[in-house]
């Protein structure tokens, strides 16, 4: 399957200077994050639908409605790529969240992200 081509959200970059490009499923798995960690409404200009609250929204409480509304979040915004057809959270704990992400050629990918949902409405964002 053609998961695309972007550019590095890195910022690596090749010898000459070149911008270093993502392909295949590194690409997927960059796309997957970018939507995640997006906040909606920053690409305005793109799709105002883009993006989720997650930065604002995790954090405050460690409890089982927290984490259904943050499973609810991240089903439904991967769910909007037309390349993925199901988003499994399989794990979620207050540093971490894995998941299987399965593509419309039945490909699945397993990705894990480093989270906090410990802080306080103290802490900065």
């Amino acid at each position: 399957m053609v998961y695309g081509v972007d550019y590095d959200v890195n910022g690596a970059v090749n010898s000459r200077g070149d911008i270093l490009l993502v392909a295949d499923e590194e690409n997927m798995k960059q796309a997957i994050k970018k939507r995640l960690l997006t906040l909606k409404g920053s690409y305005y200009y793109f799709d105002d639908d883009y993006g989720t609250d997650l930065i604002i929204t995790t954090g405050y409480n460690k409890d089982k409605a927290t984490y259904e509304h943050i499973k609810l979040v991240i089903e439904s915004e991967l769910l909007k790529d037309e390349r993925i057809s199901n988003v499994n959270v399989t794990n979620m704990t207050e540093h971490s969240i894995k998941m299987t992400v399965t593509l419309f050629n039945e490909e699945e990918i397993n990705i894990g992200y480093d989270i906090e949902l410990n802080r306080t409405e103290d802490n900065e964002l």
